[in-house]
This record gives C-alpha cells, structure tokens and sequence, in this order.
C-alpha cells in the first residue's frame, strides 16, 4: 500500500512536470519506470516509447522496455530491446543475461550461449548466468562445455542441488560414472526429496555395477515417491 501510495505522488508530481514541458525524455523515463513498478506495464511502456521517440540513445530505457515487454510475456519484442541496449553498452549485464533468458525461451541455445558468454565476461561471479549457460550447452549435447560451466556454478554456489545433478547427469552421458555418483550424492543431501536425484543414483550404481547400492537407492526412492512404478519395477529386477 505504501509503494502505491508514493507512486501515485510520483505520478503526479511527473504528470505536472510533463505539463510544462512533454520534450523531457527523462522524465517520460521516469514515469515508465513508476508505472511498472506497480504493474502497469502497458502504460509504462507507452511512456518508454515517449522517451525513445525523444532519445533514442539512453540503453536503460531500451532495457526498462524490454523488462516491461518480458512481464507481458512479450519476448521477441523485448529481446529487440535488450539487444538495442547492448549495441548502446555493451557492457550491460543485465541485458545480456536477459537476451540469454529470451533466446533459451524462443528455443534457440545457441544464441543463449552467446549472451551467456558476454554476461559472464563482464560479471564472472553471477551464479544464474554459468547455472543458464549450463543448460543451454545441455540443449546441444555439449556435455564437456555443459560441465565447465556448472563447475563453475557450483564454485560460486555449492549448495545448489540442481546444478549437482545436472552436472551428475552430463558426467553419466560422458560415462564418468563415479563422478556422476559424487555429484548426485551431494545432490541428494542438499534436497533429500527428489526422486529423479534418487533414480540417477540407482542407475548409477547400476552401471558401476553395484547392485546392493543400487538397490538402496530404490528403496529410497520408494520411500519419499511410494507411486513410482519405474523404481517398483527396477527394484524387483535387482531382487530377481
């Protein structure tokens, strides 16, 4: 209620500036940004486009356009923008990174990969940029690449059970089953309750034939996921 109360005063006080003078982009700027912050995207980017129709140099309206344009589920035409701010700064951040998000959103890795690349060359400690750029390599069965990059991940992150498993997961494809094993371990005690974190241990330890091990993380598995016909069904062939 307070952050709409002072947006509404915000508001007004932009409103009455742009009656004097509605040639100030910054202003129009200004009011975007209000209007989003409480959800009014639609409106917020009308004022976005008033200000680039003034100004069409400022990187952080092109990017504040963008982000509005995500909201509404919009991600072509906010990946335009955020690729229009990073032609303006090529060092932005955030807009490479969301170019990322769009680019994994249209179904397209590669190019995901690319932004991910320019993200972390200007912020190489943001976790969500190698986690995202894992799975984009992931997408294109580079699992080698996919690995490094959770590697790295994990270095700023440890206590992340996804990215343990994922790259549990590419290590299998690879056929580095301990390592596999390693990484699903630390998968299963950070989030105990997963039952996909379970199956990959089974089959693990099936593959490095371990049949006991294995068959005690079925019985896990069973445990926290009693309606998993597979680890039923594989749990009885290993008791065969």
């Amino acid at each position: 209620l307070m952050l709409l109360q002072t947006s509404e005063k915000a508001l007004v006080a932009l409103d009455l500036a742009l009656a004097l003078n509605d040639k100030h982009a910054r202003a129009w700027y200004t009011r975007g940004l209000v209007l989003a912050t409480v959800g009014r995207e639609e409106e917020a980017i009308q004022c976005y486009d008033r200000a680039l129709d003034l100004d069409k140099n400022v990187p952080e309206i092109w990017y504040n356009k963008g982000v509005a344009l995500d909201a509404l589920e919009q991600v072509k035409e906010a990946l335009v923008c955020y690729e229009k701010a990073t032609k303006l700064d090529g060092r932005d951040f955030d807009a490479w990174y969301n170019i990322g998000v769009a680019y994994d959103q249209l179904g397209k890795p590669v190019q995901a990969i690319k932004a991910y690349q320019k993200a972390v060359a200007i912020r190489p400690r943001d976790f969500d940029a190698w986690y995202n750029m894992g799975v984009a390599y992931d997408t294109v069965k580079q699992y080698g690449d996919a690995i490094k990059a959770y590697t790295k991940a994990l270095s700023l992150n440890p206590k992340d059970a996804e990215a343990w498993y994922n790259k549990g997961v590419d290590l299998f494809e690879m056929n580095n089953m301990e390592a596999a094993l390693e990484c699903f371990d630390k998968a299963s005690v950070l989030n105990p309750n997963d039952p996909d974190i379970w199956i990959r241990k089974a089959e693990t330890q099936e593959a490095l034939n371990r049949p006991n091990r294995a068959l005690e993380a079925y019985d896990q598995l069973v445990r926290i996921a009693p309606d998993n016909a597979r680890a039923w069904y594989q749990r009885a062939q290993l008791l065969d």
